[in-house]
């Protein structure tokens, strides 16, 4: 059964945000730190969407 809490995504974006940095100064592949810089820009542009 789900609990009736509000999520807030925005709260969710930024916790992801700060996931993807940490994940980002562990790779050791460039590729993978240029695709997850990406993600993390991509993220950051949504956040900005909201506000």
């Amino acid at each position: 059964m789900r609990r009736e809490r509000k999520k807030d995504p925005k709260n969710y974006i930024e916790m992801r945000i700060e996931q993807l940095l940490e994940d980002r100064m562990k790779e050791k592949d460039s590729f993978n730190r240029q695709w997850l810089w990406r993600v993390i820009t991509e993220l950051k542009y949504v956040r900005a969407m909201m506000e």
